[in-house]
């Protein structure tokens, strides 16, 4: 078997930036060269390798299937030489550098307080907290963008750790209007009664995009009843669900964090009957952590999975 030529890490770079990029000269003024220089390089790398990574349309270019192939390993080649570098000029507890980090946009909430602890104790580290589309979480960790996801992911190539169980409720506009506030000397309301699908049969939804995970709860919840229900709004943007609901245009069913961490004054949660309930984990590829992503996952744990609860 012949032997395969080396590749350097300046070249990988160069691949990796015109994939992300998606041109030469975008991806030239992101690793600071000219042009022609990083065009002539990743020339020398289909050459050596004996094969074409981008398809030249035009001023276009596309990434062939060979080079997304590499793409995963080309990437945690980088990161392995940075941690590297990092693991040689670290300083205090020996964590700094750079944490990935892809988060479900509905435990954003949630997760943000852990990643506020995470950089107390470790200050010479930075964070990027992607929030993408609910089903991308899985994705952006396999492929290497993110160094851990954090979800409701089921992505069978990746490590899972349960971290904590949280149930969905059922949001609706206040009859009664924006509750009291507290020291206003009026009573506490009593404790709202479970809603059952078989008894929304005219209830009017805000929903999600159809195909997004907590858009498929609600669907499967209404589908074992054989209830259908109006869907009456569909809102891509999460934040403007509960908004709608204490506007009075329909209700919705949401994971409980979700709910608690809006202004709910105008609206009622109420518990769901048969009840749902989703698990929230973390994930990462199927290999050894960096110590960076490593203690992440322990301060994870040791917030979240003692309880096993929604937080």
């Amino acid at each position: 078997m012949d032997e395969l030529p080396s590749l350097s890490e300046r070249q990988l770079g160069y691949v990796v930036a015109a994939v992300e990029e998606g041109s030469f000269t975008e991806a030239a003024i992101e690793c600071s060269v000219s042009q022609p220089t990083l065009s002539a390089s990743i020339g020398r790398l289909e050459r050596d390798l004996g094969i074409t990574l981008f398809d030249r349309i035009g001023r276009r270019i596309v990434p062939t299937d060979a080079c997304l192939a590499m793409l995963p390993a080309a990437r945690d080649l980088l990161r392995a030489a940075a941690d590297a570098r990092r693991a040689v000029s670290s300083v205090a507890d020996g964590l700094s550098g750079h944490l990935d980090l892809a988060v479900q946009p509905t435990v954003v909430g949630t997760v943000v307080g852990l990643v506020a602890e995470f950089r107390r104790d470790h200050p010479g580290v930075s964070v990027h907290l992607r929030s993408p589309g609910d089903g991308s979480v899985g994705a952006l960790v396999a492929s290497g963008v993110a160094d851990l996801g954090i979800g409701d992911v089921a992505e069978p190539s990746l490590r899972w750790r349960a971290l904590w169980d949280e149930p969905y409720v059922w949001v609706e506009p206040d009859p009664d209007g924006p509750r009291p506030t507290a020291g206003s000397g009026q009573r506490r309301r009593p404790r709202p009664r479970p809603v059952r699908a078989d008894r929304l049969g005219g209830a009017v939804l805000v929903v999600p995009p159809d195909g997004s995970p907590t858009r498929q709860v609600i669907d499967a919840w209404f589908a074992a009843a054989s209830s259908s229900p109006q869907r009456a709004l569909e809102v891509d943007h999460r934040e403007a669900i509960l908004a709608l609901v204490a506007a009075g245009a329909g209700s919705t069913i949401v994971p409980a964090s979700m709910a608690a961490g809006s202004d709910t004054a105008a609206v009622r949660v109420r518990p769901l009957d048969p009840p749902i309930e989703r698990t929230i984990g973390i994930v990462h590829r199927d290999r050894p952590l960096s110590p960076l992503a490593a203690r992440f996952v322990e301060l994870a744990a040791e917030r979240f999975n003692s309880a096993r609860r929604s937080p």
